[in-house]
């Protein structure tokens, strides 16, 4: 018994660590020992990126707001393709380099055809 309340203890000191180190890690790609994707790979092979984190980078080329939609959608390319990006933030001005954590999602598939693959943007810098 005293074990498991030892253990217990233990784990509930290494909690706080833990969600320290994730909090700190969530500031960008590199600290979540994530490399960045090219945009060709995405557009390749979705189905291996489809719902899991990544991240990307590359130079904005357009953004588009429309009024009374949360949501608000820009353009980002890299050397190897370019891809739209959804976010509920402001988008960033064309020509700027954006760095982009998120999860590549897709509206449908049509005879193994990815129909509005986009990433949703989880976070920018």
């Amino acid at each position: 018994m005293t074990r498991l309340v030892h253990s217990s203890r233990s784990l509930c000191l290494a909690w706080p660590m833990l969600l320290f180190t994730l909090g700190m890690g969530g500031q960008s790609c590199d600290h979540l020992f994530v490399s960045y994707v090219p945009i060709y790979d995405l557009i390749t092979t979705p189905d291996k990126f489809t719902g899991k984190p990544l991240c990307v980078q590359g130079k904005v080329m357009h953004a588009l707001k429309l009024p009374f939609l949360t949501s608000k959608v820009y353009t980002i390319r890299d050397s190897s393709g370019e891809l739209l990006v959804e976010t509920e933030r402001e988008p960033p001005t064309a020509g700027s380099t954006a760095h982009v954590q998120g999860t590549l999602e897709r509206l449908a598939i049509i005879e193994d055809q990815s129909i509005g693959l986009h990433i949703r943007e989880i976070e920018r810098w």
